[in-house]
Parts: C-alpha cells; structure tokens; sequence
C-alpha cells in the first residue's frame, strides 16, 4: 500500500540495530488493506479490515511460535 510503503526502510534500519547488536532479525509480512478514506472515498470502507490485519498476525505468531 502507498501509504505503509515507507516501512520497508525502517524495517531495514531495525534490522541493521539487530544485527549490530549481535541478534539475528527476522521479518514478517501481513496484508495491508487500504478502506480508501485517504482518498475522500467514503464508499471504498471495509469495516473488519483491523480484524482481519490482526488475525493473520495472530496465526503468523502461532505458527512460528512467536508472541505478538
């Protein structure tokens, strides 16, 4: 999404803090859904987005055995 698209740069940096400070980083992705508010388009919402964006999170920590 153009508006999360900044976060693949941070991320790097937060990775780069990881490994000079001798962890070994690990990155995630999840869905990134846009309701097209941003836009002045009040028929693009999407009310469960937040839901949904938090269940993939929830099952990605399962899987791996992380903790959100």
């Amino acid at each position: 999404m153009p508006c999360n698209f900044h976060l693949r740069a941070l991320a790097a940096k937060v990775k780069e803090g990881i490994r000079e400070a001798g962890g070994t980083p690990m990155e995630f992705n999840t869905i990134a859904i846009s309701d097209g508010s941003p836009w002045g388009r009040p028929d693009a919402g999407f009310a469960g987005q937040r839901e949904v964006i938090a269940d993939s999170i929830e099952l990605l920590c399962d899987a791996t055995g992380s903790t959100p």
